[in-house]
C-alpha cells in the first residue's frame, strides 16, 4: 500500500484598511511565488507569535511550483537531543 501524505491547500486574501476581506486572484499567487523563488532564504523568514516559519521554494514533478513552511524545533521539543541551550533553533524543522 502506498504511503499517504498530507497536504494542505490554502487560500490567500488580504484586509484592507476598512476591514474588508479580499480574496487572492491568480496574478497575486503568481507573484508571491516569485518573490519566494527571487528571494534569499532568509528573507523568506516570517515571525509569528514568537515561532519562525520558512518558506522554501520548490518545482513539483509536473512543472508546478510550490512552497513549503517549515518552522523550527526548538530543544524543549527534542528532550533526548544533546544541546547546552534550550531556546536555540534545532536544524529540524517540521512542517507548519
Amino acid at each position: 500500500m502506498a504511503k499517504k501524505k498530507r497536504v494542505l491547500f490554502f487560500s490567500g486574501g488580504e484586509i484592507d484598511k476598512d476591514d474588508q476581506m479580499h480574496q487572492w486572484t491568480v496574478a497575486k499567487w503568481s507573484q508571491l511565488f516569485t518573490a519566494i523563488q527571487r528571494n534569499a532564504s532568509e528573507d523568506n523568514n516570517v515571525t509569528h507569535r514568537g515561532r519562525e516559519y520558512i518558506a522554501t521554494p520548490h518545482t513539483s514533478r509536473s512543472g508546478e511550483p510550490y512552497f513549503r513552511v517549515t518552522v523550527a524545533r526548538y530543544k524543549a521539543d527534542w528532550p533526548d537531543v544533546e544541546t547546552k541551550d534550550h531556546a536555540a533553533p534545532l536544524s529540524v524543522k517540521k512542517y507548519a
